[in-house]
């Protein structure tokens, strides 16, 4: 049976998803035979396929065309607002999209100099599809200190989520381990041998009791906590 090319780059390079490959290939990052194609291409047998995968740098001249609003600067940070839908920085399963580490390393060139890597001027993280406050690191020392802030939980951070249903009683503590889901890879759930999490919650808003606006402060940080 013969495969879209979309379908077996994603089956071979583990670490990308189709919707990943397909852009690589819209953006003509894979060759057959030294061709350009579409991901709907069936490939021949023995067809020599030649894939790059773009590099961080690549991505900073597109950050030019994204804008964030700032909060708070100074000479060691910045404080912005994250959108939802943006990654804070590349990973193995997402090489191939602009992340906020290139928007910053284009409007602050000194988060360069902290070293060319994945994770320079980044204190914390924000799942993607979150929104909200983010500090972010203008140099090494900075960044540091900041992430010792983080570390020793010395830093304030309240969320606001909309969940389904009016949890009972309107306000109190979760106290559950979380960890990987047996049963759904590449998500997080209470599992018995998970890490320790402590979520404490608080009802803002009922809406007819089908969804409700709470407001949430997490002790440890889980991945996902408040979702799980």
């Amino acid at each position: 049976e013969q495969k879209r090319i979309d379908i077996l780059i994603a089956e071979h390079l583990p670490e990308l998803s189709r919707s990943q490959a397909k852009k690589l290939i819209d953006n003509g990052n894979v060759l057959i035979n030294q061709q350009q194609i579409k991901a709907s291409l069936l490939p021949q047998l023995n067809a020599e396929v030649e894939i790059t995968l773009p590099l961080i740098e690549d991505f900073d001249e597109l950050a030019n065309k994204i804008n964030i609003e700032i909060l708070y600067e100074d000479e060691s940070m910045v404080a912005l607002n994250k959108p939802a839908g943006l990654l804070v920085h590349p990973s193995e399963n997402n090489l191939i999209e602009v992340t906020l580490l290139n928007i910053m390393r284009k409007k602050y060139p000194s988060v360069i100099d902290i070293g060319n890597t994945n994770l320079s001027g980044v204190v914390h993280r924000l799942d993607r599809d979150t929104s909200g406050v983010m500090v972010f690191a203008k140099n090494r020392l900075a960044q540091n200190i900041l992430k010792d802030q983080w570390k020793n939980r010395e830093t304030l951070k309240i969320y606001n989520a909309i969940v389904k249903g009016c949890p009972t009683p309107s306000e109190g503590i979760i106290d559950a381990p979380i960890g990987k889901d047996p049963a759904n890879t590449g998500k997080q759930a209470v599992v018995e041998d998970g890490l320790t999490a402590e979520t404490t919650y608080k009802v803002i808003k009922n809406y007819n009791d089908k969804f409700s606006l709470l407001e949430v402060k997490i002790k440890t940080g889980r991945t996902h906590q408040i979702r799980v």
